[in-house]
């Protein structure tokens, strides 16, 4: 959790993240959410199904947050069902950016 000073400006999260899969977006997917101390989410910054595998940059503007404590959930979910599918990702490099 990290509170971001009310006379904030600009508020960038940056990110990596490195997506495989092998199921499709109904059984299976990579995402990150903005969420509240309680755990609940306030915004849905992606949710992809990709088997990229190579790293890829996020930015995302949480200046709208300003004065509030926030946090940053990074979740896959795979329901394969008992089968060979999979649906995971690496995350790298999280930094928010304030001014």
């Amino acid at each position: 959790m990290v509170t971001i000073p009310s006379n904030t400006i600009k508020a960038n999260l940056s990110f990596y993240y490195w997506p495989a899969s092998n199921d499709s977006s109904t059984y299976g997917w990579q995402e990150a959410d903005v969420i509240d101390s309680g755990g609940n989410v306030l915004q849905q910054l992606f949710v992809n199904t990709t088997n990229d595998r190579v790293w890829i940059q996020m930015s995302f503007d949480l200046s709208a947050y300003a004065g509030q404590t926030i946090g940053i959930q990074f979740l896959d979910h795979e329901d394969s069902g008992g089968g060979s599918y999979y649906t995971y990702m690496y995350v790298d490099d999280v930094s928010l950016t304030v001014s």
